[in-house]
């Protein structure tokens, strides 16, 4: 085993998060020089991983061009089902940067759907992508439209985890049903804890406490909150969930712990500079804020 394969091991041991995200940097610095082409791939295809889950989305998106150029140069050395999977990532995470048109996020779905089944996929998920991505523009027309075309096909390797897809279905019944009794019901599985991965149901807690609370079940959503608070402290990958937390305490009036979580998680905004992310935060942020003026914690 040559050392840059040790070194792609040691990183891929480490949990998700700020430290595992600098490795990966580190890991492609290194790697990058090398003669192998199948090394260089395996680098990239670590790297690009380990920044994305560890909050340095930016870093994701600015490397991505380098690694569509070495499947076009090098594609001997590629392996798609891996390619295919990162090219997935990138299409979602197009959408956290406004200044990214949607028509290149359409032409970025197209690209993935032929990617996929060149790789011997099935569109399914290609439709459950481009699914989450017109309700999060605000297609919420062609959201109806794509469900069902979705939902009625079978799963292969490509699939996001059941626990991905629970998540997004629960997203779903917030954004385009408009149904938090819903969305409460469909994250059952992932708040009772039968099903879990490595981001769900962290994101899952921040998107239902809010419903949870307002649908007058406060015991429930504090229960929700310090689990789903646990799971996230670590990794500012979660940033937006944080901001999720931290307005779910302002509605419910904890104003000490709104300071500290914030005072906490405020230093994330310098590892993760995702626009999305950086709104949801201060949308907590400023409710929070509210609070404290209100009540009169003016620190």
């Amino acid at each position: 085993m040559s050392s840059i394969d040790t070194l792609i091991r040691q990183v891929n041991a480490l949990p998700h998060g700020s430290t595992r995200a600098e490795a990966g940097r580190k890991l492609w610095h290194v790697a990058q020089n090398s003669t192998n082409h199948v090394e260089r791939f395996n680098a990239l295809s670590a790297t690009l991983q380990s920044v994305l889950f560890g909050g340095a989305t930016d870093y994701f998106l600015a490397l991505f061009p380098q690694y569509a150029g070495f499947r076009r140069e090098h594609p001997e050395a590629v392996n798609l089902h891996d390619y295919v999977w990162r090219l997935k990532w990138l299409t979602a995470n197009l959408l956290n940067y406004p200044e990214i048109p949607l028509e290149r996020i359409i032409q970025a779905e197209k690209h993935y759907d032929e990617s996929l089944r060149e790789a011997g996929g099935d569109r399914r998920t290609a439709i459950y992508l481009a699914w989450q991505n017109a309700f999060d523009t605000g297609r919420l027309d062609l959201a109806r439209e794509l469900y069902p075309k979705f939902i009625q096909r079978n799963r292969d390797e490509n699939s996001d985890c059941h626990a991905c897809e629970i998540h997004a279905l629960v997203r779903g019944a917030l954004m385009v049903d408009k149904d938090p009794k819903a969305a409460i019901e469909a994250a059952k599985p992932l708040t009772n804890g039968r099903m879990r991965c490595a981001s769900k149901p962290h994101a899952t807690y921040g998107q239902i406490i809010l419903p949870v609370l307002l649908s007058g079940d406060a015991d429930i959503a504090s229960i929700h909150h310090r689990k789903g608070y646990s799971l996230i402290r670590s990794n500012s990958y979660f940033l937006g969930t944080v901001g999720s937390h931290l307005a779910y305490l302002a509605a419910a009036g904890n104003a000490d712990r709104f300071w500290r979580l914030f005072n906490v998680h405020i230093p994330w905004l310098d590892q993760n500079r995702e626009p999305s992310s950086t709104l949801d935060f201060f949308q907590g942020a400023a409710a929070g804020c509210r609070l404290l003026a209100e009540t009169g914690h003016r620190k």
